[in-house]
């Protein structure tokens, strides 16, 4: 077998040379790029098998040792590999052990990774643990995971393992979640926060269809204790696209305030100019009542404080500087709203 079209060969020499690299990205680079490398070029294997033993024996780079333990799965099997993750999960720091953790992907490392997971209690390697048992797809672990998620901590990690796992028998847990606002570290690209029930309701769509329909709650699992109702919609209805979402995700909501503040000015300097314009060439003025151009001049802004007060009790919290900008435009627009409404009322 030859190298894949479009795929650059390397070299032993090229990799051992980045490998005596003072810095760990340079190294890191090289044990990526020879993991990725072995099945398109086969007479990389044995080199290669040397590499990722002395790599996993001898570099200090958690990551690194995960990378390098990676490559021995592939080449010598989970068993060979098996003594390696230990060491990575039993080491002191867990952080480091949960980051391990979450590279374990092989199934038939479940017995080990249950056995860590008994005997570590920190939250940072539990996080990573859960993650991994939901890559394995392994259905044997969903009951300790709806154990685990009376831990409100861990809830987030667990949602994200039941999907991963896409076994239709943890919908009901999830569904008690969806009506949770509870708010997530973690930002999304448009810089919202995501909520425990989006990420619960994300979770059922895809584990529906991942199995082509909605499941029921399986009998065998009822000894697994459920959360407790959350107040609020219980019954979870899948979030359809349309345009306007569509053309919500696109410009952020705080940004309408200012939008209709800066389309109210341009309005009003319209019709300035338009009356300058008339005026000036001497042509017949026409009369619009006071009262119907204070009318027409209020849609707008109030458009804009609705925007602004929406912002603020929408279900994803903005970030801070759009807060700004929302409140700043909101204010533009209240004060349009307090003038032309003065006048419109007193005529």
């Amino acid at each position: 077998m030859g190298t894949m079209p479009g795929a650059k060969p390397i070299s032993i020499d090229g990799t051992r040379r980045d490998l005596a690299s003072a810095d760990p990205h340079v190294r890191g680079r090289a044990l990526n790029a020879l993991l990725m490398a072995i099945d398109r070029q086969p007479e990389l294997r044995e080199p290669a098998r040397q590499i990722f033993h002395e790599s996993a024996e001898h570099e200090t780079y958690n990551w690194l040792v995960t990378t390098s333990v990676t490559g021995i799965e592939r080449l010598d099997g989970p068993d060979t590999a098996r003594p390696y993750w230990r060491r990575l999960l039993t080491q002191p720091d867990a952080t480091a052990a949960g980051q391990a953790a979450m590279a374990v992907v092989n199934p038939s490392h479940l017995p080990l990774m249950l056995e860590m997971f008994d005997a570590r209690a920190e939250f940072a390697f539990r996080r990573g643990a859960i993650y991994a048992f939901g890559r394995m797809r392994d259905p044997s672990v969903i009951p300790l995971l709806l154990k685990l998620g009376e831990d409100e901590q861990m809830q987030p990690c667990i949602v994200q393992a039941l999907s991963d796992l896409g076994d239709p028998s943890a919908i009901p847990w999830l569904q008690a979640l969806v009506p949770s606002n509870r708010h997530l570290p973690e930002l999304d690209e448009r810089g919202a926060q995501w909520t425990l029930g989006d990420i619960a309701a994300q979770a059922i769509r895809q584990i529906e269809r991942r199995a082509g329909r909605p499941s029921s709650f399986q009998p065998a699992m009822a000894h697994v204790p459920m959360p407790p109702p959350l107040p609020g919609r219980q019954a979870w209805q899948p979030r359809r696209p349309n345009s306007v979402r569509q053309f919500w995700s696109l410009v952020h909501p705080s940004l309408i305030p200012l939008c209709c503040a800066a389309a109210e000015i341009v309005w009003l300097l319209s019709l300035f100019a338009l009356y300058i314009f008339m005026v000036g060439d001497q042509r017949p003025t026409f009369t619009v009542p006071t009262r119907l151009a204070d009318g027409l001049a209020l849609p707008l802004p109030m458009i804009g404080v609705l925007a602004a007060i929406l912002v603020f009790v929408a279900r994803r919290t903005p970030r801070p500087w759009h807060k700004v900008v929302a409140i700043v435009g909101g204010l533009i627009c209240g004060l349009f709203v307090v003038m032309f409404g003065s006048e419109f009322i007193t005529g």
